[in-house]
């Protein structure tokens, strides 16, 4: 029945009609309760004591409204109609009477734009809990579920992929991998640094000794001849 209400093609006036005969069928089932002297004859809308029941009377947004779930499912569907002016217009407040409107004529009420828009709201927040709740046991029956669904739970701001904590960590274990990263860096760039220092030192003390070898055969070089020269000498004198 709720999928016939928000049908976008349906007649307001065959809704009207279904939702009339909705609330007599409430109304007349609470009655079989009570006994004859009480009784009453059943109204279209069942209101608070202290709401006026006539489109024309003066509406006190303060007061409560006793939402029947025919009229809910109306709200909704009326609301989602108009979802593409809410999307352009600035104007809400015009619409939201528009709504109000609406819902006075077709249910014979008087439920001022602030309550209807409380109401859709509160909606709103009870279908948000039944999407954040997930699936399992836990999770909450909402009527009106693929209505809200259709229009709205496609969209990321439903629930979020992430939260700022998830964001935050993110940020720290992409900061502590740099952290790695760098580390790692200059410890390869230490062992090459080291390797190239081992190199040129291991050079260093081959061409020392090289240097240190070669000036000792010309220290021994330089002996024989000082020692040849002396031998030269002392056989002249001899003679």
């Amino acid at each position: 029945m709720s999928r016939i209400l928000f049908s976008v093609s349906l007649d307001q006036s065959v809704k009207a009609q279904i939702l009339q005969s909705l609330l007599q069928d409430n109304g007349s089932s609470a009655n079989t309760d009570e006994s004859p002297s009480t009784s009453k004859k059943d109204s279209p809308v069942t209101l608070t004591n202290t709401r006026p029941t006539s489109p024309n009377s003066s509406v006190d947004a303060t007061q409560i409204w006793n939402w029947k779930p025919a009229e809910e499912d109306l709200l909704v569907s009326i609301r989602h109609e108009k979802n593409d002016m809410f999307l352009k217009s600035k104007n809400h407040t015009a619409l939201w009477k528009e709504i109000s409107n609406q819902l006075n004529e077709i249910l014979q009420c008087c439920v001022s734009p602030t309550q209807a828009m409380n109401k859709y709201y509160s909606l709103k927040k009870k279908w948000k809990e039944v999407i954040d709740a997930g699936t399992g046991s836990d999770r909450k029956y909402f009527r009106q579920k693929d209505q809200f669904d259709e229009l709205y739970g496609c969209k990321e701001s439903t629930k979020p992929s992430v939260v700022m904590d998830t964001l935050v960590n993110a940020a720290e274990r992409t900061k502590n991998k740099q952290k790695r990263v760098n580390e790692i860096k200059k410890k390869s760039l230490k062992r090459k640094s080291d390797s190239i220092l081992e190199v040129l030192e291991k050079h260093n003390r081959e061409m020392v000794d090289k240097m240190d070898s070669m000036h000792q055969e010309k220290m021994q070089k330089f002996d024989r001849l000082l020692n040849l020269y002396e031998t030269e000498l002392k056989s002249r004198s001899g003679n």
